[in-house]
């Protein structure tokens, strides 16, 4: 007798992530938005200085900061493969499960290609800070730098498996559904390649497209009568955009 088929158990979406920390914004055009977007560039906290620099003749030089200066993000195309031999699944459960397939592991996609391949990849001219010997020794260096150069509260993206050790050192809160340090900058616990690396960025604005379904092959559709399969690709499109600048720590 074949085993009883049940259903799966639930998935419980893991949290804290790099979705978590980035604020998810509705596209202003659902199709333009996946040509990449642009925006006026954020204030830098760096570029204050004293008055008389600024008014009182021109030595010292003037100094004025560049407004018209626009920053740029690109988009990144996800998308999750599903084939089934046909009498064994409908035509609408291969395409639900291909959506569910997307779903469970785009964070960890995204992640992994926006840290060093991104559109402006997370660590895209970062200052690299050097060396620290703790983790909390790359949270003040990291900190300290955005405080300096943007004046905002940015993200620090780190391996997920030093996620436990920010808790345990302390540098780990609980605000509004983010994890947060002290000083209220947003931690990414995220699938980042390299294990002992911290980044800081400025805030994150995530746009996504909705899920699409589609057949293999669209021109012949879904269903394979040579080999009796049925295939469909779940794909998404994502566009990141951030405009600080980054820094990089790595603890030893």
């Amino acid at each position: 007798m074949p085993l009883l088929f049940v259903q799966p158990p639930t998935i419980r979406p893991a949290k804290y992530g790099l979705i978590t920390a980035a604020d998810a914004v509705t596209p202003e055009d659902s199709a333009h938005f996946q040509e990449g977007v642009q925006w006026q560039a954020t204030p830098r906290g760096d570029e204050v200085v004293e008055e008389s620099l600024v008014l009182d003749g021109p030595s010292p030089a003037r100094v004025y900061g560049d407004w018209a200066e626009y920053a740029t993000a690109g988009p990144l195309v996800l998308a999750a493969l599903v084939k089934v031999k046909a009498p064994t699944h409908s035509d609408e459960e291969v395409r639900a499960y291909a959506r569910q397939k997307l779903l469970a592991g785009e964070s960890a996609a995204l992640e992994k290609w926006a840290w060093a391949n991104g559109s402006p990849a997370l660590t895209a001219g970062a200052t690299d800070l050097g060396s620290v010997g703790s983790i909390a020794d790359a949270v003040g260096a990291l900190e300290g730098h955005a405080w300096a150069k943007y004046a905002g509260s940015g993200v620090i993206h780190a391996p997920r498996a030093l996620g436990a050790l920010a808790s345990e050192a302390r540098l780990v809160e609980k605000t509004g559904g983010q994890c947060v340090t002290p000083l209220e900058s947003r931690w990414s616990f995220g699938a980042y390649p390299e294990a002992r690396k911290l980044c800081i960025t400025g805030p994150l604005a995530l746009r996504t497209s909705a899920i699409e379904v589609f057949p293999v092959d669209r021109s012949a559709g879904a269903f394979d009568p040579l080999t009796n399969d049925l295939a469909y690709i779940a794909q998404r499109t994502y566009v990141l955009a951030h405009d600080c600048t980054p820094a990089v720590v790595t603890i030893t």
